[in-house]
């Protein structure tokens, strides 16, 4: 069966001899006035940010243990103080 010319538009399916009769093989030609992504049909990309918050606490407690497990709890304190010195500086920037 030959393939469709670029300028018609349709579905053809084509069933070969060795394959089972219940699998097809699908060609479908889109014509050149389509584009071709269209971006209307795709649902909204889920908001992640309350994901991205928690892990970010827990990854935040896991490297304090480590800290606090191999240098002492002194450091870890010092190390949340400067994090919460340069958290603050970024948000005066910003304001």
């Amino acid at each position: 069966m030959p393939l469709p010319k670029p300028s018609q538009k349709r579905l053809l399916t084509q069933k070969r001899a060795d394959e089972p009769q219940n699998r097809a093989i699908v060609f479908v030609e889109a014509s050149k006035s389509t584009p071709m992504r269209d971006n209307n049909d795709r649902p909204s990309a889920p908001n992640f940010t309350q994901a991205c918050i928690v892990m970010f606490g827990v990854n935040v407690f896991w490297v304090f243990t480590v800290i606090w497990v191999v240098w002492g709890l002194m450091a870890v304190a010092l190390l949340g103080w400067a994090l919460n010195a340069l958290i603050n500086q970024i948000a005066a920037r910003q304001d």
